[in-house]
């Protein structure tokens, strides 16, 4: 019995071991499969995983290597072109010259319109004299001194300066003679500047300028020859402006010009006469086919020449001008009287 006894108590200590290895595998199988988890089968082993993420983007993404493959390229602006350097005054003259010329060349100057007479260059003053000047850089290149000279003591001293690309006159002096003298000089052989130029000295246009007066309700068309090299038509406060000036740019600061307007009766044309000072009245002129009366004054500190007459029953026509040149054979004369007029 005792041997019975020990044999089926091995026997039930050989089952209870069996039964707890059979426990035990499958605790150990989820903790491998648990530290495999992160690179399991079907994925690539961790340290793979880190070589990928240490590659370049673009290995990664082949359309990002693509756009990189194909740089875009950004727009060279081209450098801007220099404006043409004006040309610096120069001359290697000694600037002598008769008495006589040096002082009907101040006066030549001083006459014309300041617009005309600050526009002028170093060649074109030692044009119109027949010789260039002596020619002297001030010492940081900014401006340039000509002189005109009698040898002696009667100077005339120009000064240019770079503006707007251009070497002009910015300031005129003189010693030697006095203005007084210099108003009885000779300029006949000096070029006409202005609006005493000649007619003819510049081709002429036929332009018709059209406007409305908010004033009158007048629509109105006025039509000139215009010469092309120093009038400038412009329309403007229910007006027609013709302006003599060197350039178009200055046009509208020029104190040269011609002005057409219209009114509807002729009180309405002399509603400032009580204003007026230095009233004259002068010989009149067919314009456009109108007689019209002429009178010059004094107003707003300028001096105008007038002329005005009746267009038709309730409506005048006014051409004033002031700063210009109305002698016969002048391009003003000659504009003045190819002026014709359309209101409605």
């Amino acid at each position: 019995m005792k041997k019975l006894a020990a044999w089926v108590l091995v026997i039930c200590l050989l089952f209870a071991l069996a039964a707890c290895g059979e426990q035990t595998k499958p605790a150990e199988e989820a903790a491998e499969t648990i530290a495999q988890e992160p690179g399991d089968a079907e994925k690539e082993p961790a340290g793979a995983a880190q070589e990928e993420a240490a590659q370049p983007a673009t290995e990664q993404n082949p359309e990002a290597e693509a756009q990189t493959e194909e740089p875009v390229e950004e727009p060279v602006e081209e450098p801007a072109e220099e404006p043409a350097k004006a040309a610096e005054p120069y001359g290697d003259s000694d600037g002598v010259i008769d008495r006589d010329k040096v002082v009907a060349l101040f006066r030549w100057m001083d006459s014309m319109p300041s617009d005309f007479m600050f526009a002028l260059t170093f060649d074109e003053i030692g044009e119109a004299v027949g010789k260039a000047g002596h020619d002297e850089q001030n010492g940081d290149g900014s401006t340039h001194a000509a002189s005109w000279s009698d040898g002696g003591s009667t100077i005339l001293l120009v000064t240019f300066r770079n503006k707007d690309d251009a070497w002009t006159c910015s300031a005129v002096s003189f010693s030697g003679f006095s203005r007084d003298e210099a108003a009885e000089a000779d300029i006949s052989a000096f070029p006409a500047v202005g609006s005493s130029a000649p007619a003819g000295s510049s081709p002429v246009v036929s332009v018709t300028s059209e406007g409305e007066d908010h004033w009158t309700g007048f629509k109105f068309a006025v039509t000139a020859d215009v010469p092309t090299r120093q009038w400038f038509p412009i329309v403007k406060s229910g007006e027609v402006r013709y302006y003599c000036a060197p350039n178009e740019a200055r046009a509208d600061y020029s104190d040269a010009y011609i002005t057409v307007s219209f009114k509807e009766s002729e009180e309405k044309i002399n509603s400032y006469q009580d204003k007026f000072t230095d009233l004259v009245e002068l010989d009149g002129r067919t314009i456009g086919g109108i007689d019209m009366v002429c009178r010059s004054y004094q107003y707003i500190g300028m001096k105008w020449v007038e002329f005005y007459g009746e267009l038709r029953e309730g409506v005048w026509v006014s051409v004033m001008t002031t700063g210009v040149d109305l002698t016969a054979g002048t391009e003003t004369d000659a504009l003045i009287q190819s002026l014709t007029f359309a209101v409605e």
